[in-house]
């Protein structure tokens, strides 16, 4: 299973921080073929609430994908302002936490 996901949320992202990647529904959708044309994703899904903004990637075998520059590179923003304040998670680790918050 080729699953990793980034997450910006309340527990490790101050509110400053957070604004800057809250996403409604618009942005959500306009994004969303953007990452999709990223070299070796397979799917994606794209959470984001008024508490946390979540990118669940599946890449293609061999695929080593960075999750915070995929979205980073699709919001706009600079990824390294925010890997400190990121979580990543990958495989089963991954497919649990999206069960968790759905």
């Amino acid at each position: 299973m080729n699953l990793c996901m980034t997450g910006i949320d309340f527990v490790h992202g101050p509110l400053e921080k957070r604004e800057r990647v809250s996403l409604v529904r618009g942005q959500v959708q306009a994004m969303l073929p953007r990452m999709m044309a990223t070299e070796g994703v397979e799917g994606c899904v794209l959470l984001a609430t008024c508490n946390r903004t979540e990118l669940y990637l599946h890449g293609a075998a061999g695929a080593q994908l960075d999750p915070l520059a995929v979205l980073a590179r699709a919001a706009g923003f600079d990824a390294a302002e925010y890997r400190e304040f990121s979580v990543r998670r990958d495989g089963e680790e991954a497919v649990h936490h999206l069960m968790k918050v759905a």
